[in-house]
């Protein structure tokens, strides 16, 4: 053999990628020496040569043998390719490689043919396939539920959600069908597309196509929700992420599950469909069996003492009836008494509870604390269920006849009592006997408290809100589905109540139309309508039915939009604002507290129903958004008409110099003449003159009794007019009370002179010169006269001058 060392003079001969360092690991050639060579060797040993000599001259002289002995670093063997080990990255090209590598895991070993003979380059696995393993030849296919769209080292990537494949090899995942999705990625079936979140499969068997159907409002439907899992409700299988359910405050029959109701209260939990809260029954959780009723959150049984005061109740009326029209006032004093304010403030304060008793019936997501303080004011229109009414009856229908039945028997019962009360020996003999008028003080009394009320009850049949189903419930009793037979029935009722509601209005507008003549012609028949009056002081007299209506009108918005509480809301916000508009413009209440007490009321009660505004759902946020829009620029033009309107009236006046028109729009109404004013002072003047001490004595008392504390501070406040701007009392205590304004006996000359001027004021200034001019006035008058000229001021001396200002301003 030959030795691995190689001989000084021979290292030339080797190219530099054959030297001993590099080494590869690939097929070489097998090296063939023939006997007469070997000879040839030892023969030139024998010669004299050594053996590092004999052997580079052999290989000088056959360099075409040996050169294929020599082992290629690029010639790889399979599963290896070409290398570059100085940038440390594989290569597709002889050139750039130094040596060969195993392929790695994402590649494979693909053979190629030059020049220089067969090698292998490592190539990327192609589209569809994947190897994880290094050192192969060849990638394998994609397996099911996995794809890859291009040729990289990449391994396959599993079908993402919504996607499947059920072939191996594939660049693409399927689709699953519109509205379907899968559960996990890399779904491997078609079967494993379920019905997407917000839907529910209709499909009787798993192997089926999903049927998907969008879920109606109040039911929740995650990925993979099916009929089955609905009705079923497990919460426990390995399905449980799955299974669709009733939202809170939603209900339906498991019967028909997809038929979802929406509730008022909280008595419907959700969950499982037929799921009520507490025993409570019905397609809204509304009402409890037969013998029970609500409290507690849960129904209980009737007791004995509950169902004794139910049918005691009609008892218990009549005598509260009896009660009311003895207590009732009738007389009508303008100053009230300490008695008259407590009464009138516990009217207030019912009338309050009324309206909140209103706001009570649109369903807003109210804190839990004011949830339960909602309820309790629900008793102030009648609604009673949980009160026990249903130990009477526990159908809607009977509950709302026995509420209507209610206000139809007080215009029944009350005439009845009167006639019966005239046969009664002791009331006859103590002449407590019922009078016609007083009679019907207290009917109207009763109807005048619970007028919000009333209406409320006669509006209720025609307040239906929406269900997910498409059916209408009553709001005030949601079992009671709107377009049954005795939905029917109740709306008979209704209008019966509402045309007796209509019927106490109209004869109060005829009553307050006939107060004033009836308050000086016939003091009998205004005993018939105290209870419109005895509240308010005489000037406004007519504010009971501003009351009135606000009351029929607070209830409007659920009717014209039961299922826009926004609407239902923002209607109530402006019935209120009106109506604290004209309470503070008229000042109604006979004490100034009363009327501080109900601005202070209304304001709670709008700030209430901002905060409603703000908890109420965003159903009607489209409506807000116009109706805030429509506001704004309303207001915009408002105050830009009146601007404009001001500015036409000021060119008005100074062109065509009007003065009537503007000063009917700025008082709003026609002012009382000057001149007319002086004459009634003088009338008042002259007959109090005339009057002796006694009648003065008697006038006094009547001030004293007769004036209300309003009508007091207005005299009051037109003398202090009459004594200081007008100078119509020197007394000094008086003047200090208020502003005065720039008399006359100060006005300038020419100022005076100005005012003076009208159709004929030319002839009066000429006037007035003459009368100047012929005046025998002394040298110390003239002086004083020229002194109060220089002074721009006017101190007439003379009374024929003090004549004509005073016929010139009418005093």
């Amino acid at each position: 053999g030959i030795s691995s060392e190689q001989p000084h003079g021979c290292a030339e001969l080797l190219p530099a990628h054959a030297r001993p360092a590099v080494v590869s690991k690939q097929r070489r050639s097998v090296p063939r020496i023939y006997l007469s060579e070997v000879n040839d060797l030892m023969r030139a040993r024998k010669a004299g040569h050594s053996i590092h000599e004999a052997a580079c001259e052999w290989l000088r002289s056959h360099e075409t043998r040996w050169r294929p002995w020599i082992p290629d670093p690029t010639a790889c063997a399979r599963g290896y390719g070409l290398h570059d080990e100085y940038l440390g990255e594989f290569t597709s090209s002889r050139p750039n490689a130094t040596g060969c590598k195993a392929c790695l895991p994402g590649t494979y070993s693909d053979s190629f043919q030059d020049d220089q003979g067969r090698s292998y380059v490592c190539t990327p696995c192609p589209a569809g396939t994947e190897q994880p393993a290094a050192g192969e030849v060849v990638c394998k296919n994609c397996p099911v539920g996995t794809f890859k769209a291009v040729q990289s080292s990449d391994q396959c990537t599993p079908c993402p959600k919504g996607f499947y494949q059920n072939h191996t090899g594939a660049q693409t995942c399927k689709e699953c069908p519109q509205g379907t999705t899968t559960l996990l990625l890399g779904a491997k079936r078609g079967s494993e597309c379920v019905c997407r979140a917000g839907s529910i499969d209709l499909s009787s068997a798993e192997s089926e196509v999903a049927h998907c159907a969008a879920c109606p409002d109040g039911l929740t439907c995650p990925d993979g929700s099916t009929m089955n899992l609905l009705q079923s409700g497990d919460q426990t299988g390995s399905k449980a992420d799955q299974v669709p359910g009733i939202a809170a405050g939603f209900f339906s029959w498991p019967a028909e599950p997809l038929k979802v109701f929406k509730c008022r209260t909280a008595r419907c939990p959700g969950g499982s469909p037929g799921t009520c809260q507490g025993g409570a029954l019905g397609p809204t959780c509304a009402a409890c069996s037969d013998g029970e009723y609500w409290e507690n959150g849960q129904c209980s049984v009737c007791q004995v003492s509950l169902k004794a005061f139910w049918y005691c109740l009609p008892i218990l009326v009549i005598a509260l009836l009896v009660a009311a029209y003895y207590m009732v006032e009738t007389h009508y004093l303008a100053l009230p008494s300490l008695a008259e304010c407590s009464r009138m403030g516990f009217e207030m304060m019912l009338n309050f509870v009324q309206n909140i008793g209103v706001l009570s019936l649109v369903i807003v997501p109210w804190p839990e604390g004011l949830k339960e303080l909602f309820e309790f004011s629900e008793v102030f229109v009648l609604s009673l269920q949980s009160y026990g009414l249903n130990c009477t009856s526990s159908s809607d229908l009977n509950q709302y006849l026995v509420a209507a039945g209610l206000f139809l028997s007080f215009a029944a019962v009350a005439p009845c009592l009167g006639y019966l009360s005239q046969w009664v020996p002791c009331l006859r003999r103590r002449d407590l006997s019922w009078s016609f008028y007083r009679t019907i003080c207290t009917i109207g009394k009763i109807y005048q408290s619970l007028f919000v009320t009333m209406c409320s009850i006669g509006l209720s049949p025609f307040m239906c809100y929406l269900h997910p189903n498409g059916l209408h419930s009553m709001l005030k009793y949601p079992n009671m589905l709107c377009g049954s037979i005795e939905h029917g029935i109740m709306r008979m009722a209704g209008v019966a109540v509402l045309t007796l509601s209509a019927s106490h209005f109209v004869l109060c507008c005829w009553a307050c139309y006939q107060a004033p003549s009836w308050s000086r012609k016939r003091p009998d028949r205004l005993t018939s309508v105290g209870f419109l009056i005895l509240n308010f002081r005489p000037s406004s007299w007519w504010y009971s039915l501003i009351i009135l209506l606000r009351g029929l009108f607070i209830s409007v918005g659920q009717v014209i939009a039961p299922d826009a509480q926004g609407v239902q809301l923002l209607v109530m916000s402006l019935i209120m604002i009106v109506s604290l508009s004209l309470q503070l413009y008229v000042l109604p209440w006979k004490a100034p507290l009363l009327n501080l007490v109900d601005a202070v009321s209304t304001v709670l009660f709008l700030t209430l129903l901002a905060v409603a505004l703000h908890l109420s759902p965003v159903d009607s946020q489209s409506f807000l958004d116009a109706f805030g829009s429509i506001i704004f620029f309303f207001s915009l033009a408002l105050i830009t008409s009146l601007g404009c309107l001001m500015m036409g009236m000021l060119a008005l006046q100074r062109c065509c110099r009007t003065e009537g028109s503007h000063i009917r729009l700025l008082n709003l109404g026609t002012p009382f003449r000057p001149a007319d004013l002086l004459m009634l002072l003088d009338s008042m003047c002259a007959n109090l003159m005339r009057k002796h001490e006694v009648e003065r004595q008697t006038l006094l008392r009547k001030m004293s009794s007769g004036l209300s504390l309003y009508d007091i501070h207005a005299v009051e406040s037109a003398l202090k007019v009459l004594c200081v701007d007008f100078e119509l009392l020197a007394d000094e205590s008086v003047r200090e009370s208020r502003i005065v304004g720039e008399r006359i006996s100060r006005m300038k000359r020419r100022t005076l002179l100005l005012h003076s001027l009208s159709e004929d004021g030319f002839l009066r200034l000429q006037t007035v010169e003459r009368l100047t001019a012929e005046s025998d006035l002394d040298r110390s008058q003239d002086e004083n006269f020229k002194q109060a000229e220089d002074s721009h001021e006017v101190r007439p001396k003379d009374a024929a001058f003090q004549d004509l200002v005073r016929q010139t301003f009418s005093f």
